[in-house]
């Protein structure tokens, strides 16, 4: 029975790829970068920031860590207040919390930049916690759902990931618990949807409020 439901943040909860996309160029551009950023450019939403510009672009270590020194900086002034909820997804969390599901964001932001947004955007009202990754960028998906699950008081398998990418599927797996994809956001391709264990992803989702009907479907 799910108690519990943690959300992504990016691609999930809220669109905030045009300040994600900006400070992606930004930084391509101040590295050197002089082709058009198209398609690839959608895998800047989801995954740790390093591993974004080496998937992306393909980076060593050090341009990598180059390129995080300049992200940052970058993000924070121009980039993080750059943002939208998707259609729906408040009234969802209000709907879920009345049912009496706890709810949790579960991000690879910083938690101290998660925690500046939810005060900007004001949505930290609508969950019980709210989690990052720590300054070192050391924790994985699974470890911050592992905290999250501790703190909520449930277990693993009572609590579900709703998140748009294979980062989070992983760490879902991981962690233990069942995994909710959100096809709404950006993360998720034909063939990543094609490989999502049945045994992890118990549903798809097209919007925030297709969500309302998949869990209460296990209760």
């Amino acid at each position: 029975m799910i108690k519990a439901i943690a959300f992504d943040f990016d691609g999930t909860v809220m669109d905030t790829s045009s300040g994600i996309f900006e400070t992606a160029r930004h930084t391509a551009k101040a590295l050197g970068w002089d082709k058009e950023l198209i398609s690839p450019i959608e895998k800047f939403v989801g995954p740790p920031l390093y591993d974004c510009f080496r998937i992306v672009f393909g980076w060593d270590r050090e341009m990598c860590e180059k390129a995080v020194s300049i992200y940052r900086p970058y993000y924070r002034e121009k980039g993080m207040f750059k943002g939208t909820f998707y259609p729906g997804m408040l009234e969802t969390l209000t709907r879920l919390r009345e049912r009496g599901y706890k709810t949790a964001i579960a991000t690879m932001k910083f938690d101290a930049l998660i925690h500046e947004m939810g005060q900007h955007f004001g949505f930290t009202s609508y969950f019980d916690v709210i989690k990052g990754t720590d300054s070192t960028s050391k924790m994985t998906k699974a470890q911050i759902l592992g905290f999250i699950a501790s703190e909520l008081g449930v277990k693993p398998e009572e609590m579900v990931l709703v998140g748009d990418t294979m980062v989070d599927y992983e760490g879902a797996r991981e962690a233990g618990m069942p995994f909710i994809g959100a096809l709404y956001g950006f993360g998720l391709d034909d063939d990543e949807i094609s490989s999502l264990d049945k045994g992890t992803c118990m549903a798809l989702i097209e919007s925030p409020a297709d969500l309302l009907n998949q869990v209460k479907r296990s209760e």
